[in-house]
């Protein structure tokens, strides 16, 4: 370990107020905070390049300090004041020595070289005065050269000399100054050897999910690799290509990466606790919201994909949009949209999302945004795609199926999908033995997995014995399922539940739920024991998960959501195909022509769109835990969320700030890692 990790520690404020300090190990700069008793840490992987940006400050005020120990901070060398119980600190009243124990026990063994080298240098100099010194002692400038070597050179360069200097005259004073028992201080000791090291930026390694590495990039790489060892090498070439086109394409198909990296992050606990789980999206990402038609024939605004839905804190969602956020926005228009308006835009997000936890009210319809309740851009969006004539139910059937001689819509038009180039193709015709099993499937499990007042009103109305006229491969459709085994079912018109419409047939998606290498959603393995246990009491199998995830987190939903198990196939989903399915157009290489003038090319627009991602995801996670069956409990979510940030949101920004810039600096530097490798086919690690 070297006395150069202070590289990692900045804008330090006075020693009583922060105390950051090394984290022994190989290959992770970690920084510990003790914030008025507020024991946490924090720490990066120390492979390869690191961007000087990714170093964050996690410093706190004296008032902030003040509100977590319940005491004022003050300068003074006899303070004492109240930590939390926990295997750091094992009593609750600690004087301020014990502090610099903890703070020393981590840096005196890196800087007792160094100082040691200063108290010879002093004797010698002493000795022979005006002569040279027998060794030379390291100075300012040579840690600065040397942290500068570390992390690379960047466009921050001068700030990260700064706040080397600053760091280490204060780790220097802390050694200097500070007396502490050697038997307190061995008891630190003990105790931090025992608590766990994974911190962002240490890939989590699970046994047949993650592959371990020498270094950040084999990690990654190998883990790209693993996860996707089950699709064929024609789709993963093509899902490969898919995520080299940009850094959001790989943290779009590369969730597994994000849950390994965050899962269980320290962090998470100043604004988190058993009480803020939800229902999570468990994917968030700006692409993973759009606007689809629900059963109430609304054309609205929300979450579209459950495949990876499970219960757990919800600043994973939160943190993860705001990731994709700051991605699409340096993506979009670097000049326009600066690191500062990129901050702008995540604390825009932030502030609407506790605005609205704090203020929710539940209600009838209160999770349904249209053009009438919603503003700005995405208001502007909601309105065109209301006027467009393409999202009916039979615009939509006219493009993908073909009609009998007496004009009635009967199987997927297949010829017209074959004269479209290979990426743009959708559909493929199944198997005979495929649609003989999805056709058993869906007499034998769907109609019994429908939600009770559909499955009454199904048998009320008498639907046919064979209810599926065609099934077809649905193919080149996301990135992170892209791949795993999916089709669109043509089902008789007498299935038909819509108004005014009960001579048009019903396509319904049907998809493979829980597509992690082992049958399961992605955070699924990065759970603890507990977690695990609990997760597979709740569920039956992975389409009931998805389908009480999509009741949780919609509003009026679409009544043909069930599930169905085929031979050896495991779980699927059943979802109505809606005939309006757009995402907001937020960058430019994926914008259609008829929305390139909503695009978000400013810091205005940007963080416009920013609020009202953080008010749908902020409604939605706090109705959700209402729908926690007996199970789970009914957790007070709202009122856990306002008491934890209730004085401290300009934090709780700061915060998310602190996770969305860094993290998505760290993606890009892995984007790098990505294209370079192997898995990437050599025409698209070519291409700009």
């Amino acid at each position: 370990m070297s006395i150069w990790a202070a590289q990692h520690l900045t804008r330090l404020v006075p020693p009583l107020h922060l105390w950051s300090y090394y984290m022994p190990g190989s290959s992770h700069i970690a920084k510990r905070t003790l914030c008025g008793g507020q024991a946490t840490s924090s720490s990066f992987t120390g492979l390869g390049t690191m961007s000087s940006a990714m170093v964050s400050p996690l410093c706190c005020s004296p008032a902030f300090c003040h509100g977590i120990s319940g005491t004022s901070f003050r300068q003074s060398s006899a303070l004492s004041f109240t930590l939390p119980a926990g295997p750091l600190f094992p009593r609750q009243r600690h004087s301020s020595s014990l502090v610099r124990a903890a703070v020393s026990s981590i840096v005196a063994p890196s800087l007792a070289e160094v100082k040691g080298k200063k108290d010879e240098a002093k004797g010698k100099k002493k000795k022979k005065k005006g002569s040279e010194q027998d060794e030379e002692v390291p100075s300012k400038a040579a840690v600065v050269d040397k942290a500068s070597a570390g992390l690379g050179a960047g466009p921050k360069g001068g700030d990260i000399e700064a706040a080397v200097q600053e760091a280490v005259a204060v780790v220097e004073e802390v050694v200097t100054n500070t007396g502490f028992e050697e038997r307190s201080l061995e008891a630190v000791r003990a105790a931090l050897a025992e608590r766990p090291r994974h911190r962002e930026g240490s890939m989590q390694l699970v046994k047949g999910v993650t592959a371990a590495g020498n270094n950040r990039e084999e990690k990654v790489v190998n883990a790209i690799a693993g996860w996707n060892e089950s699709i064929t090498k024609a789709w993963r070439d093509t899902k490969c290509a898919a995520m080299a086109a940009s850094p959001f394409g790989l943290y779009r198909g590369t969730s597994h990466l994000f849950w390994a990296d965050f899962s269980g992050d320290w962090r998470m606990a100043r604004f988190g606790s058993p009480k803020t789980r939800t229902w999570l999206l468990g994917d968030m990402h700006i692409y993973n919201m759009g606007a689809f038609l629900n059963s109430q024939e609304q054309v609205c605004y929300g979450l579209n994909d459950f495949d990876e839905s499970v219960i757990g804190d919800y600043q994973y969602d939160v943190w993860r949009l705001a990731i994709s956020l700051v991605l699409t926005a340096r993506q979009n228009n670097i000049r326009k949209v600066d690191t500062d308006a990129q901050q702008d835009i995540v604390l825009a997000f932030a502030d609407a999302y506790l605005s609205t936890v704090v203020g929710y009210e539940r209600k009838e319809g209160g999770r349904t945004f249209t053009k009438a309740n919603t503003r700005g851009p995405l208001k502007a969006f909601l309105k065109q795609l209301t006027k467009s004539e393409d999202t009916t139910r039979e615009a939509m059937l006219e493009k993908l199926c073909r009609k009998d001689a007496a004009g009635h819509y009967v199987a997927f038009d297949y010829e017209r999908q074959a004269a479209k180039a290979p990426e743009k193709q959708k559909l493929t015709p199944a198997t005979a033995d495929e649609r003989a099993a999805v056709s058993a499937a869906f007499k034998a499990h769907y109609v019994a997995s429908l939600m009770p007042a559909v499955r009454e009103r199904v048998l009320a109305q008498g639907w046919p014995e064979e209810l599926v006229l065609d099934v077809a491969h649905r193919i080149n459709s996301g990135l992170g399922s892209l791949g795993m085994p999916r089709y669109y079912v043509l089902l008789d018109h007498r299935t038909n539940m819509h108004a005014d419409e009960d001579q048009l047939p019903i396509v319904v998606d049907v998809k493979l739920q829980g597509g992690g290498p082992r049958g399961r959603p992605t955070p699924f393995y990065f759970m603890d024991r507990n977690e695990k246990a609990e997760y597979e009491a709740m569920f039956a199998n992975e389409g009931e998960r998805h389908l009480r995830a999509c009741q949780a987190l919609t509003d009026a939903t679409d009544p043909y959501l069930g599930y169905l198990t085929l031979p050896g196939g495991g779980h699927f989903s059943v979802r109505e195909r809606t005939p309006v399915k757009e995402s907001y157009p937020a960058l430019a290489v994926e914008a259609v022509k008829e929305f390139k003038d909503l695009l978000l090319d400013g810091r205005d627009e940007w963080v416009h769109m920013a609020r009202s991602w953080g008010t749908i995801l902020a409604t939605l996670h706090a109705h959700a835990p209402h729908d926690f069956d007996a199970k789970m409990g009914r957790f007070h979510f709202r009122q856990e969320v306002d008491q934890l940030t209730r004085h401290f949101r300009t934090e709780f920004g700061d915060l998310l700030w602190q996770v969305a810039h860094g993290y998505a600096l760290q993606v890009e530097q892995d984007y790098l890692y990505f294209k370079s490798s192997k898995l990437v086919p050599d025409d698209s690690r070519s291409a700009k």
